[in-house]
């Protein structure tokens, strides 16, 4: 009887020590688990912030193609105004180098004009001249021939 009750004791210890360890890895378990959720909100929370950065890296993307695309149409833009700003340079040029030509040849035409002039203005004195002078022979004019 002793046996069975010193065997009775040490199963009751037995028992108490499994309890008490049964309790404290059940506390562990519940620690773990808490822990685990923690992580989990984290990890959650970590997802969303990396899917919310990835969006706003994307949205940042967009911007920069879109200002990419539009300083390549400012550059082409500007390209074609340097080229016409070029061309209307050379137009410029060109219609100097005439409106100078033109200066000359009408500098040219005034002498001829004015030679002319002088010359038909000197013809039409001596065609006067001997007019009249045919006339002031004849009716006895007292003008200089």
């Amino acid at each position: 009887l002793d046996a069975l009750a010193a065997e009775r004791d040490a199963a009751l210890e037995d028992v108490k020590r499994v309890a008490t360890r049964n309790e404290a890895l059940t506390r562990a378990i519940v620690a773990l688990r808490r822990n685990e959720l923690k992580l989990l909100k984290k990890a959650r929370k970590a997802t969303l912030e990396r899917c919310e950065f990835s969006c706003h890296a994307e949205k940042l993307a967009e911007e920069r193609d879109r200002y990419k695309a539009k300083a390549e149409h400012i550059a082409t833009e500007r390209e074609a105004f340097r080229s016409e700003r070029d061309r209307l340079g050379e137009m410029c040029r060109e219609v100097r180098g005439q409106r100078t030509q033109l200066g000359r040849e009408n500098e040219r035409l005034k002498l001829t004009v004015d030679s002319m002039t002088t010359a038909l203005n000197d013809a039409n004195t001596r065609s006067t001249e001997a007019s009249c002078g045919n006339r002031c022979s004849s009716n006895g004019c007292n003008k200089d021939g």
